[in-house]
């Protein structure tokens, strides 16, 4: 059997090994593989270029020992002849849902290696959890954190004394054969990123100082040290100054909790004492620490991403009622146009008439008035000489009584050719209409019985086109019902031909076998003759 090796074999300087050499002695666990927020882990495999074995030599260099300790097992496991699929998959492969096999070391390498290596590679190689050294001080998935087992009291049994082997060791021996080595007593839902993590792409928690030291509870937060022993105090509060911490030198981590109290401008010097006069420190105008329950901070991630979400949805009501709007302004536009429309077709009307009115008042005016011209000449020539004596005052009285007789005559006949020609014109206008209907319909009609002839002729058409289609397809099938009866019949005669050499055949064949078998008899006689001679 091999000798057994250490650990610290594959880290060797080299073949001059001497008593004096740094790498005498297992090298210290020093952290200096910084990998960011996952120290002293391998970063997750996310493809065959990061893979276990695809470590640059810097890289390795760079490496705690711990950390090579664990590559080069996870090498020997995955790629030699040491290690082998394990018969059921580990917890951490399990919790993760990796679907592959874990591979462990087989017996004798465990033999040989003499650690606890009963470790699956698989996940160490792709989610970096679990190490192979047990004391290893961040292998938090390895230590047995179960409270002690229950043991009747002591003085129940006086002669009673635990076995060296139940005393409790902080890293004991393999446990009994139901635990399970490597599970936490913490379950998996409860470890908030504190275990290994929960799935091969899942980083530790790294807890900042903010985490670490979070700030004491208001009732315990003073402006000035205590003259106690200092608890819970950050290092910016440690002051034995008078003079209060001021918010600009804090880092962005430690600044105190503002709160609305904070927020508010100081009270003028004039004014009355703040409630909290008695506090040594309201003389120096020092805002008063903030109540136990005091609102949130005023501007947080979360507030503002509230405000925000609250202005999204007052600036799409806003969007949908201005959609709306528009689309109410069009209808009423539309609405009003229609409504308008038969009032100014009205108007025009009405204007146009009225041109048309006063175009035929004008002409009848001229005619009328020609008219009475040459009837007062008329009745002039036709009337008696009078008396001398009386023609001033007839002359003077003549005039008078006919102007309003001759307006009334005027505008009598010009209402008579006024509707006489506005009913002409109503009459050519009916007309006309008359003659477009008869004509339109006379063309309608026209259209409709070509287009009625087009889609016979087409219907006609397309019948033929059927009809043909139907008559070489009734044709061609014809002719392929006969060629396949013709092969058809050419088959039964080629068969019919085969089976007959088949039948002769087989007659001949028979005939023979009759020979032989004649001879076959022939010949075991003449040899049994040929035995019985022989004895």
């Amino acid at each position: 059997m091999p000798p057994k090796r250490s650990f610290t074999d594959d880290y060797t300087g080299g073949p001059n090994q001497s008593p004096t050499s740094s790498n005498f002695l297992p090298p210290k666990r020093r952290k200096t593989y910084t990998g960011g927020a996952n120290d002293w882990r391998r970063p997750s495999a996310s493809s065959a270029r990061d893979a276990w074995w695809a470590v640059s030599e810097a890289e390795w260099e760079r490496m705690a020992p711990a950390m090579k300790m664990n590559w080069t097992h996870v090498g020997r496991i995955m790629e030699t002849e040491e290690g082998e699929p394990a018969p059921e998959a580990c917890e951490q492969c399990r919790d993760a849902g990796d679907p592959r096999g874990c591979w462990v070391y087989s017996r004798e390498a465990m033999r040989r290696y003499g650690f606890k290596t009963h470790v699956c590679a698989r996940c160490r190689a792709t989610a970096n959890v679990c190490s192979l050294n047990p004391f290893f001080r961040n292998s938090v998935g390895l230590r047995d954190n179960r409270p002690p087992p229950e043991r009747p009291p002591p003085h129940d049994s006086p002669y009673h004394h635990p076995p060296p082997s139940e005393s409790r060791h902080r890293f004991p021996s393999p446990g009994p054969p139901e635990h399970h080595r490597y599970r936490s007593v913490t379950p998996p839902s409860e470890r908030h990123g504190r275990g290994w993590p929960q799935s091969p792409t899942a980083k530790r928690h790294s807890f900042d100082d903010r985490e670490r030291y979070p700030p004491p509870p208001a009732s315990e937060r003073h402006i000035f040290p205590s003259p106690g022993p200092p608890h819970h105090h950050h290092h910016h509060q440690r002051r034995l100054s008078p003079t209060p911490p001021s918010p600009h030198h804090h880092p962005h981590h430690h600044r105190p909790h503002l709160s609305q109290s904070d927020l508010q401008p100081l009270p003028a010097s004039g004014g009355a004492p703040p409630p909290h006069s008695n506090d040594p420190s309201s003389a120096a105008g020092i805002p008063p620490p903030p109540h136990p329950h005091s609102a949130p901070p005023l501007l947080s991630l979360d507030s503002l991403a509230a405000r925000l979400e609250v202005l999204e949805q007052q600036m799409d009501a806003l969007r949908k009622d201005n959609v709306y709007m528009h689309e109410e302004n069009n209808m009423l536009r539309w609405r009003l146009a229609d409504l308008e429309a038969p009032l100014q077709a009205q108007a025009q009307a009405q204007a146009a008439a009225a041109s048309a009115a006063a175009a035929a008042a004008a002409a009848t005016l001229t005619t009328a008035g020609a008219e009475v011209g040459e009837q007062d000449d008329d009745e002039a020539a036709d009337r008696k000489p009078v008396m001398t004596t009386t023609t001033t005052n007839t002359t003077a009285q003549q005039p008078q009584p006919q102007q309003p007789q001759q307006q009334q005559r005027s505008s009598a006949s010009s209402r008579a050719v006024e509707t006489l020609v506005m009913e002409e014109s109503m009459a050519s206008s009916l007309r006309e209409q008359e003659q477009q209907h008869e004509h339109e319909q006379q063309q309608q009609a026209e259209t409709d019985r070509s287009r009625r002839e087009a889609e016979e002729q087409e219907e006609r058409r397309r019948r033929a086109e059927r009809e043909e289609e139907r008559e070489r397809e009734r044709r061609e099938d014809q002719a392929r019902r006969e060629q396949e009866e013709a092969e058809h019949e050419r088959y039964r005669q080629q068969v019919a031909a085969e089976l007959e050499a088949l039948r002769d055949e087989s007659a001949e064949l028979g005939r023979k076998v009759g020979e032989l078998e004649k001879g076959h008899g022939v010949t075991q006689q003449i040899l049994r003759n040929m035995y019985y001679a022989l004895d």
